[in-house]
């Protein structure tokens, strides 16, 4: 049908309680019969990952009482920030804002962020990345990081170094990398200028002042592969988590599980799963069944 879920046309019975239908079928119901309960699904919905927290859900519905053990954790993450960003005034900023990227982002979207997090207690993992070269052999400079601007009273300041040494306390500061290039070895050629780059990031972190070094790795397009951990624990040895994508596909480095990272147990797997600043019916559904399963919402926006 129009929504994209297969369903058969029935009739239901007036007593029972319908939980979810299309715009013109029912999918979802539930039915009393003396002291127990059915409830059917009348659609394939459940076979997705993303719908496992319906299928304890169900299970819970028919039975007088239910236990289950949940995280009750929340997770979210901002990517790509801090990071290098332009002087120019381009539209729709420059016509609405009369900003320039560098001043747009961290003069007006960061304070957003920051609001929100006071208002609804949320606290966020950050994701630097430095550069947008799209370097993968040496030498690695840092000259983007270094471009955008603020003016600070009467004083010009590099937006980059500010940032990072004004970290809201909401905050924890992760590293999304040297630059957004993924950790796969067919963009590195070896595993040798893998490590250089996050060495250069390194030391990088160190020269300006940023802080204790990070606990979280949010990977560049949501795509790493095996090398590219080894790498990650050798250059940071800091990083014990890596959230990547719930969905996906497995071989690049996604469809991952909170657990152990498969292919490097030196990591363990965050992923997440909703992202952007618009709620969805898919994000919607998918944060309702992740709730309802490890018990975690954990949504991304960049």
């Amino acid at each position: 049908n129009e929504d994209g879920i297969s369903s058969y046309i029935v009739r239901i019975d007036s007593l029972a309680t319908i939980f979810a239908k299309t715009k013109s079928e029912p999918i979802a119901w539930l039915h009393k019969y003396g002291k127990g309960r059915v409830f059917y699904w009348n659609t394939a919905l459940l076979s997705d990952k993303v719908n496992r927290g319906f299928i304890i859900k169900t299970l819970a519905m028919i039975q007088p009482y239910t236990i289950t053990q949940i995280a009750n954790l929340g997770l979210f993450y901002l990517d790509d920030f801090p990071n290098s960003s332009i002087n120019n005034k381009v539209k729709p900023i420059q016509s609405e804002f009369n900003q320039t990227v560098t001043e747009f982002y961290y003069l007006r979207w960061y304070p957003d962020m920051i609001r929100l997090a006071h208002k609804f207690g949320l606290k966020y993992t950050s994701a630097l990345v430095f550069n947008y070269n799209g370097k993968t052999h040496p030498p690695y400079r840092f000259y983007e990081w270094l471009n955008g601007k603020l003016n600070m009273g009467k004083k010009q300041i590099y937006a980059s170094q500010w940032a990072v040494q004004h970290i809201d306390p909401f905050i924890e500061l992760g590293l999304h990398g040297y630059n957004h290039q993924s950790l796969v070895i067919k963009n590195w050629q070896n595993i040798d200028n893998m490590e250089n780059a996050l060495d250069q990031g390194r030391k990088r972190w160190a020269i300006d002042n940023i802080g204790a070094l990070p606990f979280t790795y949010v990977p560049p397009l949501n795509i790493y592969d095996s090398t590219g951990t080894v790498a990650l624990a050798k250059s940071f040895p800091s990083i014990k988590v890596i959230a990547g994508l719930y969905l996906g596909f497995f071989d690049k480095g996604q469809d991952r599980e909170y657990k152990p990272e498969p292919w490097n147990k030196h990591f363990y797997d965050m992923p997440r799963v909703t992202s952007g600043f618009i709620l969805t019916d898919f994000d919607k559904r998918a944060m309702i069944s992740l709730l309802q399963s490890p018990g975690i919402w954990s949504h991304f926006v960049h």
